[in-house]
């Protein structure tokens, strides 16, 4: 015979940003919540690095909440609406959205429905649709070394859904119809994409230097609109008085510019990706000569 089940999606909104993330899915029985956590701590942390710091956060994810929440309630009389008032403070800032109802014949197909909606409303949704394709094109040694960097502390990666894996990823689609591909992105909260032009060795501003140049300040104006994050511009020259017109007009649509000529740039580059990536062991990169 099937029975309906009331049920409550669990979500967590940041107080100031007013952004929101779908964390669970709470199933009312014998008047007690059963808590069905469907969420990371990286996911969390996208929203807000302190959320998976929180100890009813904390306890969401190693699937302790149900017990801590229980040996609670139980204290509570079960009398109308009491208990639901108690598990509202007991949550926050985890909320019980509306309730809905699951409608199944036996425990079987509950939790396959409960699978179901999880997949539909909390869980992260798969890769469905594929970067466009990018034109090959000759990588800088710049751009070269930053990746070799990357990949040696396992930070880099090509695939597009891996940005939201902790991995910085190349070839970023920033408009992929106009053929605008950011060379690196990273998320933090917001997608930030990162433009490198390597001007090392060139004794004169050729039109191809000029073009490149350009093209990423192109780029990284697009993705004022298309992305949330900044825009980074990472350069490098061996003879600034060439190549300062090329720097110029990058950095012009860049929010910030890193100098990868000196130490102190380098290392802000490695503080900026540690701390999108929330780690605490990039060194700073070293160029060759």
């Amino acid at each position: 015979m099937t029975q309906a089940h009331e049920y409550q999606l669990l979500a967590i909104k940041h107080p100031t940003r007013g952004e929101s993330l779908n964390v669970g899915l709470m199933l009312w029985a014998e008047g007690l919540p059963r808590i069905f956590p469907a969420t990371s701590a990286q996911r969390l942390a996208a929203l807000d690095p302190n959320l998976p710091r929180l100890p009813v956060v904390a306890a969401l994810l190693d699937g302790s909440l149900q017990d801590r929440l229980h040996a609670a309630l139980q204290q509570q009389p079960d009398e109308t609406g009491a208990r639901q008032t108690l598990l509202g403070l007991l949550l926050r800032p985890i909320v019980a959205l509306p309730p809905a109802q699951i409608f199944a014949a036996d425990s079987q197909e509950l939790q396959e429905r409960i699978g179901q909606i999880l997949d539909l409303y909390v869980r992260r949704p798969a890769l469905q649709v594929k970067a466009a394709h990018r034109p090959a094109k000759r990588a800088s040694r710049l751009y070269n070394e930053i990746k070799l960097w990357l990949k040696q502390h396992h930070a880099f990666s090509t695939r597009v859904e891996d940005i939201s894996e902790g991995k910085v990823v190349a070839h970023y689609p920033v408009n992929p119809q106009s053929g605008l591909y950011a060379d690196l992105a990273v998320m933090n909260g917001a997608l930030h994409a990162v433009e490198v032009l390597d001007l090392r060795g060139a004794q004169h501003l050729t039109p191809t230097l000029r073009g490149e140049a350009a093209i990423k300040g192109i780029t990284l104006d697009a993705a004022r609109e298309h992305l949330d994050g900044r825009r980074i511009a990472v350069v490098s020259a061996s003879d600034y008085a060439v190549a300062r017109p090329a720097i110029s007009l990058i950095s012009r649509y860049a929010d910030d510019l890193i100098d990868m000529t000196e130490p102190s740039g380098r290392q802000r580059l490695a503080d900026f990706i540690a701390g999108a990536l929330h780690r605490t062991d990039l060194p700073s990169l070293e160029l060759t000569t």
